[in-house]
């Protein structure tokens, strides 16, 4: 399924702003980019993204509230901002 679509399905006749956690887990990333997110998903808190193929987060609209938790050594949780736990995984 196409990613634009299955945000579509996700929304289950919610605006945008009212989603706070978004899962488009092994859908598909047409052209490797994320198609169908737009900024208008203000107070999205959690977005996964696992299995979908991207190739870039060029077009990722600016998602000021979501957090990443990643697993850490000795069971701690780190939470940060999106964009530098991408980087960190590079």
């Amino acid at each position: 399924m196409e990613m634009h679509r299955r945000i579509h399905l996700e929304l289950r006749n919610r605006t945008p702003s009212d989603v706070r956690e978004l899962v488009l887990d092994n859908c598909r990333a047409d052209e490797g980019k994320i198609k169908g997110l737009t900024a208008d998903f203000v107070n999205l808190e959690f977005l996964s993204l696992i299995n979908v193929g991207l190739l870039s987060v060029s077009n990722l609209p600016k998602l000021g509230k979501v957090k990443k938790k990643m697993r850490m050594k000795k069971k701690m949780m780190m939470v940060c901002p999106l964009f530098i736990c991408y980087l960190l995984s590079l």
